[in-house]
């Protein structure tokens, strides 16, 4: 009876070790894998926050561009149409003036006549 007791208090302590080792290499499996999924999802999480913000920057970007060309074609269209004003405001203003000395030195000239 005695080797028959030994033998199955052996056979006990190996299942338990087995289950043990078992038990064991089950979590590092799970704390491996547990890990490697983190890392792959902050990976993923890093790589979109980059795009995003290089997306962003290069809208900004783009919008900024606009913008300024917007308001370098408004100014330049602002300064030739009042350059285009002011020649003809000073052609209209020599001409009157042209056509006014002309009338006057005719009508001088005119009552000159009269008097000779």
């Amino acid at each position: 009876m005695s080797y028959l007791y030994l033998l199955v208090v052996v056979v006990e302590v190996v299942v338990v070790v087995v289950v043990v080792v078992v038990v064991v290499v089950v979590v590092v499996v799970v704390v491996v894998v547990v890990v490697v999924v983190v890392v792959v999802v902050v990976v993923v999480v890093v790589v979109v926050v980059v795009v995003v913000v290089v997306v962003v920057v290069v809208v900004v970007v783009v919008v900024v561009v606009v913008v300024v060309v917007v308001v370098v074609v408004v100014i330049v269209v602002v300064v030739v149409v009042e350059v285009v004003v002011v020649v003809v405001v000073v052609v209209v203003v020599v001409v009157v003036v042209v056509v006014v000395v002309v009338v006057v030195v005719y009508m001088m000239n005119r009552q000159l006549l009269y008097f000779i």
